[in-house]
């Protein structure tokens, strides 16, 4: 791994907070293991390519600045996961004057994963480690409205699985079940992502399997289901009095509803003293919640972004065309007005149907999510199924 000596994580964070940066220097010399343990960075990791030229023969210098151009567009494709195309372009003088002229300042490490020379030219292939909210303190701190774009849709499951070990209240109660995917809700909700919701009739009836939950998930779109359980231990500390001890347990996981594949998943405990029963267990709750919810969507957001920045080619499938013209409309919207689309490449067309395959910085769901809000004047755009790299959709007239 090569280090970048500038990787600070952006620079008005660390101005605003020097000294308490200063303190933690000295915590990590004293007991660097458990502070870093502690800190989940949003770590993206990206993989680009930078050309350097070759003069007068001088290829270290050409490495270098291969180097160097490829951290660049790192930085770049991080900027359009903020940024929407309009905003880049517009704003491409400031970004590079404050952003892009900076990007080791937002470089972590990176490893170089090829390297060869064409000509008068040499290639350098790198993956580096970006630091992702550096970048989006600094876009703040610009002035830019920051979201996080196109992030994925999430369904919320947790149950109750646990009674009380000191045999006070022997069972999770509903309103404390509610909290918790409450405080999972807004926590991700906060940082832009949208949440499927679905009726709850019964909480806390029976366990959810993981097979439950994605079909669940699957039936109402959601890209990603978190599927967890809560549990509560409640004791009197000292017999005779009403101070009690309050311990809650959350565990979760996030789970893609297309493969299965385990994104992340965690586990949380915190405690509460105190006279007051009913504060002190959603407390905990909400406590040890919260804890699961930081950690998951910084694991989300990582995961994410590292899938939506590479390039990749998705066969997509037209259904019901009814006129050529309906046709041409779609291709040059996917052409022209589709964030991430680099080429679009006609295969075949015939009897209403047609299969065209994308270039672009994304997957099959950042794809169909862009159709699915695609504004259309002669007919309406119904996504049918979706998989790794194939899309099908069904014009609607």
């Amino acid at each position: 791994m090569s280090k970048s000596p500038l990787a600070r994580g952006g620079r008005n964070i660390l101005k605003k907070v020097s000294l308490a940066f200063s303190i933690v220097i000295v915590c990590c010399v004293l007991c660097p293991a458990q502070i870093f343990s502690q800190v989940p960075l949003n770590i993206c990791e990206i993989e680009t390519e930078g050309v350097g030229v070759i003069i007068s023969g001088d290829r270290a210098r050409a490495r270098d600045d291969a180097i160097r151009e490829s951290l660049k567009r790192a930085i770049e494709k991080s900027v359009k996961t903020f940024l929407s195309p309009d905003a880049v372009a517009e704003n491409f003088r400031d970004l590079n004057d404050h952003i892009y002229s900076q990007s080791g300042d937002y470089i972590q490490n990176y490893k170089i994963i090829e390297e060869r020379t064409e000509g008068k030219y040499y290639r350098v292939r790198v993956r580096a480690s970006v630091i992702m909210e550096g970048i989006r303190a600094d876009l703040e701190s610009m002035g830019f409205p920051v979201a996080r774009r196109n992030l994925p849709r999430v369904m919320v499951i947790i149950d109750g699985n646990g009674g009380a070990v000191g045999g006070i209240d022997g069972g999770l109660k509903p309103e404390e079940l509610s909290s918790s995917i409450y405080v999972i809700t807004r926590e991700l909700s906060a940082e832009g992502f949208p949440i499927v919701r679905y009726p709850r009739d019964a909480y806390g009836e029976g366990k959810w399997t993981e097979e439950d939950a994605l079909s669940l998930g699957m039936s109402f779109n959601a890209d990603l289901v978190i599927i967890g359980t809560v549990s509560i231990e409640e004791k009197r500390e000292i017999e005779g009095t009403e101070m009690k001890s309050c311990r809650a347990r959350v565990s979760a996981k996030v789970i893609t509803t297309d493969d299965a594949t385990v994104v992340a998943s965690t586990t949380a405990q915190a405690e509460n003293h105190t006279t007051d029963s009913i504060t002190g267990r959603l407390d905990a709750i909400e406590d040890a919640t919260k804890e699961v919810a930081d950690y998951l969507k910084v694991r989300i957001i990582a995961d994410w972004q590292r899938e939506v920045s590479l390039v990749k080619v998705i066969s997509v499938t037209i259904r019901d065309i009814m006129s050529y013209s309906d046709y041409v409309i779609l291709r040059d919207l996917l052409k022209n007005e589709t964030r991430g689309v680099k080429k679009v490449f006609q295969k075949r067309m015939e009897s209403g149907i047609a299969v065209v395959h994308i270039e672009i910085e994304g997957n099959a769901r950042y794809l169909a999510n862009e159709l699915s809000a695609g504004e259309f004047d002669a007919f309406s755009l119904q996504v049918v199924c979706t998989n790794e790299d194939s899309l099908e959709v069904s014009i609607i007239k």
